[in-house]
């Protein structure tokens, strides 16, 4: 019997498809001759360093199949029907990859193509300071509205006019189509506290503020939860519980951790006992919610620090920590609070290479990619460090990348980013340099 081309079902980590011919919306086709496999995409298309997640769909006939060739991806079968593949950086163009398929009383090799592309940025948004959009800052907070995906809140921050370290509690949003600001007015005054993070809440339309330097440069405890729909804009402090710590703090990690209904915060810096690398769980309820020390295992725990780069993996269910402003001199190392285990527990990651240290950069993860991106930072606080690098989260196999892309924004200090998941991209902007400073937003295609 004369060989068929080996095809493929793609679905992306955001994207759905029937796993079987015949199911939901999807078109039964012609009955297939033994040993084919139904095609339902054309050959798939990843970014450099991207991930993708191949369906095979074979006819009845089909008994087993299996990779013999992934050229030069990672490649992985999840299960008997799902192949995950992991691209390089720096290796773009068209690739065969070739899988044998075995039919029982027929065997034979058959291959299809993948295509790499380059990553790219373009720029998502320009504008006058103060003008048709905010002023530059660092240290601000900024998020995508879970309701509507287009919307994209920024709020606080230091600006640079009239001078650096000017405290701002502004509010503003940027429609990521037009790329058009605008500033927002809540019906009463935000907490004035500069640094604090900002996490989102389980509530639709609400996020939780925390920590913060205050106007005289302290760190009193805030907590405050803020109501961003549009026409409902409020803010309101969360009531405080008997055992709320006497200090917050300034540039900690903060997030909802969803499995456990908790907030956790995670490193900082406040007056009461300088940097550290506590972990505090903040559990809301009717009665005002409560703080407790996060019980943690036996063994190496992170030096204290703020102005990390963090993030929360929910695929591997960690605390990703990367650097940081440290007693006095800059980090560079990489660790994971590993939160599925009782009790929580710190393992240093020895991820290599690693990227130089830094304090006060841009980060973001990217779920699809299974990637924690960092950009810019400082070591010295008189230079920005330079270019990007990307973190390999998959577990076991954690490895730094240092990215190059062309025509990239400026090396910076104090950017901020966002996930954009409708358009698979890393929104990032604002910062300075030892040469300038940047009132401008980005996207990294991914």
């Amino acid at each position: 019997m004369p060989s068929r081309s080996f095809h493929v079902a793609v679905c992306t980590a955001l994207l759905g498809c029937s796993s079987l011919p015949g199911g939901p919306g999807v078109d039964a086709g012609p009955v297939l001759p033994a040993c084919e496999v139904l095609s339902k995409a054309d050959a798939p298309v990843i970014s450099e360093g991207g991930r993708l997640s191949l369906e095979m769909v074979p006819s009845a006939a089909v008994v087993e199949w299996s990779l013999i060739d992934a050229g030069p991806f990672t490649a992985e079968k999840i299960d008997p029907s799902h192949l995950q593949l992991k691209a390089p950086y720096g290796r773009m163009g068209v690739f065969t990859l070739a899988g044998r398929v075995d039919c029982g009383d027929e065997k034979k090799t058959q291959e299809w193509t993948v295509t790499i592309r380059a990553l790219s940025w373009s720029r998502v948004s320009t504008w006058t300071e103060g003008v048709d959009g905010p002023l530059n800052r660092e240290y601000g907070s900024m998020w995508v509205d879970d309701a509507d995906p287009d919307r994209v809140l920024l709020f606080a921050g230091y600006v640079y006019k009239p001078k650096q370290f000017t405290p701002a509690t502004d509010l503003w949003e940027v429609n990521l189509v037009d790329g058009k600001w605008k500033q927002l007015t809540p019906v009463n005054e935000p907490p004035h506290f500069v640094g604090g993070r900002m996490a989102l809440a389980p509530e639709s339309g609400q996020a939780l503020y925390s920590g913060g330097l205050d106007e005289a440069k302290e760190t009193p405890y805030q907590l405050s939860r803020f109501s961003y729909r549009p026409g409902q804009l409020r803010w309101e402090s969360e009531p405080l519980a008997a055992d709320s710590p006497r200090q917050g703090d300034y540039q900690p990690g903060f997030f909802y951790d969803a499995k456990r209904s908790r907030y956790l915060s995670i490193c900082g810096a406040n007056n009461e006992v300088g940097r550290h690398c506590l972990v505090r769980s903040y559990t809301p309820d009717a009665s005002g919610g409560r703080w407790a020390a996060l019980p943690l295992a036996p063994g190496a725990t992170p030096p204290a620090r703020n102005g990390h780069f963090y993030a929360y993996d929910a695929e591997t269910d960690r605390f990703i920590l990367f650097g940081g402003d440290g007693q006095g001199t800059t980090l560079g190392d990489t660790w994971a609070l590993e939160l599925a285990q009782t009790p929580a527990r710190w393992v240093q990651l020895t991820a290599q290479p690693a990227p130089m240290k830094r304090r006060n950069g841009a980060y973001v993860l990217d779920p699809v990619g299974h990637r924690f991106v960092i950009f810019g930072g400082t070591v010295t606080g008189a230079t920005s460090s330079p270019e990007m690098w990307a973190l390999d989260l998959d577990r076991g196999k954690e490895r730094w990348e240092r990215v190059l892309v062309a025509d990239r924004p400026p090396d910076r200090t104090s950017g901020v980013a966002v996930y954009d998941a409708k358009r698979q991209r890393i929104v990032m902007g604002f910062g300075n340099s030892e040469v300038a400073d940047y009132p401008d937003l980005w996207a990294l295609q991914l």
